[in-house]
């Protein structure tokens, strides 16, 4: 048995321990007082921890250390996470004490030497002690007991098993921790088990309750306990924060630079003063950030140091509107959404709601920054590498048919791996997979990425030449295209020269060697690129070494060309909504394709491009796009170009969509027809329509009374109801079931080699072919891939696999109902989701036709809606949490699964760690297609990581696989 230096037992002891223990005997003591006694409250801690430290140093006379962590845990009682818990308490504890204590010496005059020497401590110690920052990061366990605590007086019962520490986001040790310290206090943790409606199982609760509150009290009032959402963590998991309401600056700290001084230029970029902590970017030289102003508007822009404000002045926003206007007309108003005020996403992303940034000011106490970042450093170089049809399709069919024969190659290498797998369940499973993004690229068209392309923010320099740019991440002296979305012609790309000595972007920007995702150009440089601004808008980066890449000078008739000034708004005028802006965006984007692949000569070229510059802004800026669409002849070059209207080329009719097809889905094989199923095991697509109906319900107004007309008319939903029941009551309203339809996109439906302008591939544009003879062969690699995956041989479960591999087995089920758990809340997920949109539809109809906006919003209300409910799904194989092991594999392999079973499995299964198992084993890790492709694409100049991403694969199994002196 063994006690601690007050005879407090502490637990028990196996013989060889004890013998050591004895043998090791306990630190000696000295003093008037038995060890432990005085002032300091937590001098157990320091006895506690003392102990700990002097058994983890103990040595026997070899030098081998007498005690295991395990060993130590034992001897004070409790296991090794009890052990660590108890330690970064005890820890915390004593630091707390001692800061404290070193205050209250500073508070009576004491010098930090003194204070050291009455502490018996150095004084770089003391100094340390004194540190509000450092304390502030000490604190971390004592400040999330803090809001733990806060939560529970408030709620009675939360949830704080597993998972939840996501939802506070700080790290499970640091949750443990918190606990810990929060039932030294006398709080109560209790585990509840739940029965999961629909299966029978039991769901186990960890749930803290207030001092004193008994298991049975939870159980009966278990309907209450609630998850902890309003809180989030800025230091990496750390501490938890509760949210506070966003900080909003004073609007003398902010000047406006109007047009007339220069605000064109630098349109969208707030620029900040150095040094002024409120204002600070933290670790980035540039971000796109939101500030609130007079607790009204806010400022919406990318932000970046600047050495030459006036006094007074700690933020200039750069604008093109006119002096004259207000400074809060300039601003936007905010929203009336508390949560999201500003009505973007702010960092990160992955957090509920939002974060916030925190800094330690002159006084010594922490403060709530006015920056909100939405987007920062190494946000956007990643974004999709590929090469849209929009862009290639206006370069030479040579480039295109490259590009688009390289995207194949990828393709075709993805599909000779997945065939070499000698697994026929997981085979046909990846198969058909792989045959639907054929089928989404054969109809998207887009190519294969250039070497060391990328995307890039860009941000204003008045001082470099218009063919120049500041460019990290490229050579000095070599060449660059530039090229924003949507794209026009070809007139929109500027090639500019790398310069990277330029001090002034060095210091605004950043060093070269640390900048990761943005470039410095001339304002001038930023009008040929589709009208773009400094408010967070991007381009692609394409270095010209490796492609010809066609481009010519800027039209004479869009030098100097501003919408807002040439198209301005008259008194009355219908304001284009967005609806209206996506729908005339689309037609206009589509009118220069199939102007450009049909030859069309500049000037009616720079017609449409004028045209889409207006509609573009017209929403924004209140534009007459009417006048634009008139002036610019518009309905001319469509007569001329597609015959009057809609899509006329192969680039653009793809993607478009066929209205009012009736439902359909995938015929199940046992119904099929003979001549069918044939069709099917040659890899063909079968339908059949659902026949599902839909009623619609109609209110004439023509069979209204007078006073219904009135109260249907009033828009109160009361006499709206009171109209409809009436109508219905007496049969004056119209009931009509009509089938159910889709829209579906041509490529889809169609060969592409009926979409081609002319109808004919042989009479078509060169540029089609390329094109149609791409989509065509990813057509045909789709219908491959699904014919191999539907001649499989069949799968048989092996009745002594099963036994052999029973523990295996029981795994790989629990591991598959932990995926599977996901389902229901996603389900719920969806609805509180779809819920949210239907209520901003119904205050905004037109929202569902500003298509970026509306994604970007539907994403983030399903985010909002995941967290909320817990929905997250742990794929088996995907984390260490729910892993997919060798040994598991093997099972699966030996047939010790059904196949039922192994197609739930592999449903539920990251597609990446399957693929990594079922792979025949090689030297050197990849298949013999994918090492050609590799290779191939190194010798053509692609990076380490252009070729990781578009292969799908490691970069250290890259490296191991051609060697890193190869690179």
């Amino acid at each position: 048995m063994l006690y601690d230096e007050h005879g407090i037992f502490v637990g028990e002891v196996d013989e060889e321990m004890e013998d050591r223990l004895m043998h090791y005997g306990t630190p000696r003591h000295s003093g008037r007082y038995p060890w432990g006694s005085g002032d300091n409250p937590y001098q157990r801690n320091e006895s506690f921890l003392g102990k700990v430290d002097s058994m983890k140093k103990a040595k026997d006379a070899d030098g081998k250390k007498l005690f295991t962590e395990k060993q130590i845990a034992a001897a004070m009682g409790m296991n090794t996470s009890e052990l660590r818990k108890r330690v970064s308490l005890a820890n915390a504890e004593n630091r707390a004490y001692l800061s404290s204590e070193a205050k209250r010496l500073k508070e009576k005059g004491m010098s930090t030497s003194a204070i050291a020497r009455r502490m018996g401590r150095n004084e770089s110690s003391v100094r340390l002690l004194l540190d509000e920052g450092v304390n502030e990061r000490m604190g971390a366990t004592a400040k999330n007991a803090t809001i733990l605590k806060e939560r529970v007086n408030q709620l009675d019962y939360i949830d704080v098993g597993k998972g939840s520490e996501q939802f506070l986001g700080i790290s499970s040790t640091s949750l443990g921790n918190a606990l810990h310290a929060l039932e030294q206090e006398g709080y109560t943790l209790h585990d509840v088990d739940v029965e999961q409606l629909g299966t029978g199982k039991k769901t186990t609760i960890k749930v803290l309750a207030k001092p004193g509150v008994e298991w049975k009290d939870v159980y009966q009032n278990r309907d209450k306990i609630k998850m902890v959402k309003d809180v989030y963590s800025e230091d990496g998991g750390e501490t938890m924060r509760s949210f506070e309401p966003y900080k909003s600056i004073d609007p003398k700290r902010v000047m406006i630079n109007y047009a007339e001084t220069g605000g064109t230029d630098k349109d969208g970029v707030i620029e900040l003063r150095r040094g002024v902590e409120d204002l600070s970017l933290g670790r980035n030289h540039y971000a796109q950030v939101r500030i609130m102003v007079d607790d009204t508007h806010y400022l919406k822009g990318m932000a970046m140091y600047a050495d030459d404000l006036p006094d007074g002045i700690d933020i200039r926003f750069n604008t093109n509107k006119h002096e004259g206007t207000p400074k809060m007309d300039v601003l936007k108003p905010i929203k009336e959404d508390l949560e999201n005020p500003f009505g973007a996403n702010i960092k990160p992303e992955e957090k509920l709601l939002r974060a916030q940034r925190h800094y330690i000011g002159e006084d010594g106490k922490e403060h709530l920054s006015a920056i909100n970042i939405v987007k920062e450093e190494g946000d956007v170089d990643s974004w999709n590498r590929t090469l849209p049809s929009q862009f290639l399709s206006k370069q030479t069919p040579g480039l295109a048919k490259q590009q688009l024969k390289m995207a194949y190659d990828i393709s075709k290498s993805d599909f000779d791996e997945i065939n070499s797998y000698s697994n026929p369940v997981v085979k046909a499973s990846l198969m058909e997979d792989f045959a639907g993004r054929c089928e989404s690229d054969a109809v998207h068209m887009a190519a294969a990425a250039l070497p060391r392309q990328a995307n890039k923010f860009i941000l204003p320099l008045t001082n470099v030449k218009e063919n120049e740019i500041y460019a990290p991440g490229y050579r000095d002296g070599e060449q660059v295209a530039l090229v924003r979305f949507p794209h026009g012609n070809i007139s929109e790309i500027p090639i500019c020269t790398v310069n990277n000595k330029n001090e002034t972007a060095k210091r605004t920007i950043g060093d070269p060697g640390h900048v990761i995702d943005a470039v410095g150009i001339n304002p001038k440089t930023a009008e040929r690129l589709s009208g773009a601004d400094f408010d967070g808008d991007t381009v692609l980066v394409l270095p010209t070494s490796n492609a010809k890449i066609r481009n010519k000078p800027q039209f004479e008739g869009l030098k100097d060309f501003d919408p807002k000034e040439s198209y301005p708004a008259y008194p009355g005028m219908h304001i284009m909504t967005s609806r209206e802006k996506g729908i005339e965006m689309g037609k206009v984007s589509n009118l220069i394709t199939d102007m450009t692949l049909q030859g069309a000569n500049d000037k009616e070229l720079e017609r449409a491009i004028k045209h889409s510059m207006v509609v573009i802004d017209a929403e924004k800026h209140k534009l007459d796009y009417r006048r634009s669409e008139e002036e610019n002849g518009i309905a001319e070059l469509k007569q001329k170009y597609q015959n009057g209207g809609g899509t006329s080329t192969l680039i653009s009719r793809s993607t478009s969509e066929v209205r009012n097809v009736p439902e359909r889905k995938e015929k199940a094989p046992s119904k099929m027809t003979p001549e069918e199923k044939q069709r099917y095991l040659n890899g063909e697509m079968v339908y059949e329509n659902t026949n599902r109906t839909r009623r619609l319900v109609n209110y004439p107004e023509s069979l209204m009374t007078k006073e219904e007309k009135r109260m249907w008319r009033s828009g109160d939903d009361e006499q709206v109801l009171e109209v409809k029941k009436a109508m219905a009551a007496d049969g004056r309203r119209k009931v009509r079931d009509v089938p159910v339809t889709i829209s579906v996109e041509k490529g889809a439906l169609k060969s592409p080699y009926d979409l081609v302008s002319t109808g004919k591939y042989e009479t078509t544009t060169q540029m089609e072919r390329v094109y149609a003879d791409y989509a065509n062969s990813m057509k045909e690699l789709a219908r491959e891939a699904r014919k191999v995956a539907r001649n499989q041989p069949e799968w048989k479960a092996d009745p002594e696999a099963k036994k052999t591999y029973s523990k295996e087995v029981d795994s790989l089920n629990h591991k598959l109902s932990i995926a599977l758990r996901n389902a229901p809340l996603e389900r719920q997920a969806q609805l509180i989701a779809n819920k949210a949109m239907d209520d901003i539809l119904q205050n905004n109809p037109d929202f569902k036709n500003d298509a970026e906006h509306f994604k970007r919003e539907k994403g983030r209300q399903l985010d909002y809606a995941r967290k909320k409910v817990g929905a997250k799904k742990l794929q088996i194989g995907g984390s260490d949490k729910n892993p997919l092991t060798d040994k598991e594999w093997e099972a699966i392999e030996h047939h010790a699964v059904s196949k039922t079973t192994l197609q739930k499995i592999l449903a539920n299964a990251d597609k990446g760690r399957v693929r990594e198992l079922a792979m025949p084993r090689t030297k050197t890790g990849l298949s013999a297609a994918k090492l050609a492709r590799a290779k191939t694409m190194l010798n053509k100049g692609y990076s380490r990581a252009d070729i990781c991403d578009m292969l799908d694969i490691s970069e250290s199994k890259l490296i191991n696989a051609i060697g890193i002196e190869n690179f």
